[in-house]
C-alpha cells in the first residue's frame, strides 16, 4: 500500500534523515548502514512514502526486528501490515494483489523450503531488515531470496560487512543482479584472493576509493560525528512484543482466579498486591514463578537482539530475573556477562563496571540499585520490566550517559512491553505521564469483581 508520514513522524523526523530517505527514493533498490538509534526504520518508512505505486510488500528480518515493524510503522504512518505465520498466510500473500505483509527469515525459509524453481512471488517493494543476516551467498535464506521478484528494496544493517567487501556481494547481487553477477569477480576486483593448497583465501580491501564510489551509488549511512547533537543524549523508545501462548495462559488464568499452574506448581495470589506482582512477574519471565516454565518473550526478544551489538545494559526490578537473563544468554552462546545488585560494596561495583567496559560485554542490572555509577561506553540499553516510581526509572537512564562521557552520540534505551498485559497499566510511566499505584490497583479490583474472565477472553483472542 502506499503510505503517509503522519503528523508525529514528521515532527520527529531530523533533516540527516530527510535527506537520506531522498537518496533512497531517488536509488529505488539501496542499503541503509546507519549505526543503531538512528532511525533507519523511519528512512526507510520516509523513502517509501515518495514512492506513489507500491501496492504490495514484503517486510523480512529477524525476530526483534518484527516486534519493532509491528509497531512503529502505524505509530507514523497509516500502514496496516499482516504477519506471515503459517502455509495459509503465505499462499495468501502470494496470490494477493496489495497489501503489506510481514515475516521472519526464519519463517519464510521454513515456509517456502523445497519449491526453489517452482514459483516466483512478485513485490512492489521488499525491505530486509537485519539484512546482515544475508551475508554469505551460500546460505538457503539468501537462495531463497533470489526467488522474490521486486521493483523497490530496502536493506538495512549497521553491521552489514564484518569481515570485508565479500559480505557486500549477495545483497547487491539482489539490488542489481546485472551489475553483479558474479561473486569471484567482484571479489577479485575489491579484495586480495590468495589461492593455497588449503583453498582460496579472500581478505582485506583494494581500490578502496573506487569501492567507495561504487558504494555511495547504493549505501547510505551516517557517522555520530557528522550528524552531530540532533538527538538527546537518552532516548527512550517503546518496543512492544506480544507474549509467549505460556505467557499469555498464566497472565489471563491470574488474572480472572488469582491462581495459575505453572509446571507442577499453583501460584496462588492472595491479595491485589500479590496479584499485581505475579502479573509483573510474567511479563518479565515466567521463570520467576517455576524454573520448569520458558524464559519468555522478551528474554527472547533480547537473545535476538543483542547479536547485533552485545555491548549493553540490561535493567529489570526483580533481581530475581538477573541470574534467569543470564542464563539465556549462555544458552545462546553469548559471553563476558556480567551484573549488578542491592548489597554490592563499592569498590566490587567499580570492578565490575570497569571489566564490563574493558571487556565490551551485557551488564545485567536491576533497577534500584541503579545509581551513582557510570556505564556511559554502550550505545543501548534495555528495561525488561520497569519500576512503578518514573524517578526510579530515570535514575538508571542516567548511568547511560554524564556531563563527562566520551559518546557524544546518544543512548537508545527501549523498553520492552507486553502488549495487552499488566504493563498496559504503567505504560504512561514511561511517557513520563505518571500513574498512580492507587488507580492500578483500583483497575485491578475492577477486573477481580466479575470482570475478570471477560477482559482475559478479549485479551487472549
Amino acid at each position: 500500500m502506499t503510505i503517509a508520514l503522519n503528523q508525529a513522524a514528521r515532527e520527529l523526523i531530523r533533516p540527516f534523515q530527510v535527506e537520506d530517505s531522498q537518496f533512497l527514493a531517488a536509488r529505488k533498490r539501496a542499503f541503509l548502514g546507519h549505526k543503531t538509534g538512528m532511525g533507519k526504520t523511519l528512512i526507510g518508512l520516509a523513502a517509501w512514502s515518495l514512492w506513489p505505486n507500491i501496492r504490495k510488500t514484503l517486510i523480512l528480518g529477524k525476530k526483534s526486528s518484527m516486534a519493532v515493524w509491528s509497531t512503529q510503522p502505524a505509530d507514523w504512518t497509516n500502514l496496516e501490515g499482516r504477519f506471515v505465520e503459517d502455509t495459509s498466510d503465505w499462499q495468501e500473500a502470494v496470490s494477493s494483489r496489495d497489501g503489506t505483509w510481514m515475516m521472519t527469515y526464519e519463517m519464510y525459509l521454513r515456509l517456502t523450503k523445497g519449491s526453489v524453481g517452482k514459483w516466483k512471488s512478485e513485490w512492489d517493494l521488499v525491505i530486509c531488515d537485519a539484512a546482515h543476516k544475508l551475508r554469505n551467498r551460500k546460505t538457503q535464506i539468501v537462495k531463497a531470496l533470489h526467488r522474490l521478484e521486486f521493483d523497490h528494496f530496502i536493506g538495512m544493517s549497521a553491521t552489514w560487512a564484518s569481515r570485508g567487501p565479500q559480505d557486500l556481494w549477495a545483497v547487491l547481487n539482489l539490488i542489481a543482479p546485472a551489475y553483479f553477477p558474479s561473486y569471484w569477480r567482484f571479489v577479485e576486483t575489491w579484495c586480495f584472493v590468495e589461492r593455497t593448497t588449503f583453498g582460496t583465501e579472500v581478505f582485506g580491501v583494494r581500490n578502496l576509493d573506487n569501492l567507495k564510489k561504487l558504494m555511495s551509488q547504493y549505501y547510505r549511512t551516517r557517522t555520530w560525528k557528522e550528524i552531530g547533537r540532533q538527538f538527546d543524549p537518552v532516548e527512550r523508545r517503546m518496543v512492544k512484543i506480544r507474549m509467549t501462548v505460556e505467557q499469555r495462559r498464566l497472565h489471563d488464568e491470574l488474572t480472572a482466579n488469582m491462581m495459575a499452574m505453572v509446571g507442577d506448581r499453583l501460584v496462588v495470589t492472595g491479595s491485589v498486591l500479590a496479584l499485581i506482582t505475579r502479573l509483573r512477574q510474567v511479563a518479565v519471565s515466567p521463570k520467576l514463578l517455576s524454573a520448569t516454565a520458558g524464559y519468555g518473550a522478551g528474554i527472547e526478544y533480547l537473545v535476538d537482539a543483542l547479536e547485533d551489538d552485545p555491548h549493553t545494559v540490561i535493567f529489570t526490578p526483580f533481581t530475581e530475573a538477573i541470574p534467569i537473563i543470564e542464563q539465556a544468554f549462555k544458552d545462546a552462546g553469548y559471553e563476558h556477562i556480567l551484573h549488578l545488585w542491592g548489597g554490592m560494596q563499592p569498590a566490587k561495583v567499580n570492578a565490575i563496571v570497569a571489566e564490563w567496559k574493558r571487556l565490551k560485554g551485557i551488564m545485567l542490572c536491576s533497577i534500584g540499585f541503579a545509581e551513582a555509577f557510570a556505564m556511559d561506553t554502550t550505545h543501548t540499553a534495555y528495561f525488561l520490566g520497569f519500576d512503578w516510581d518514573p524517578n526510579q526509572n530515570i535514575e538508571a537512564e542516567g548511568r547511560l550517559r554524564r556531563l563527562d562521557s566520551e559518546l557524544v552520540e546518544p543512548c537508545i534505551v527501549n523498553y520492552i512491553f507486553n502488549q495487552q498485559s499488566i504493563e498496559d497499566h504503567v505504560q504512561e510511566v514511561v511517557n513520563n505521564k505518571v500513574r498512580t499505584v492507587s488507580q492500578v490497583f483500583q483497575d485491578m479490583t475492577y477486573l477481580m469483581r466479575g470482570h475478570g474472565r471477560e477482559v482475559a477472553a478479549t485479551t487472549s483472542s
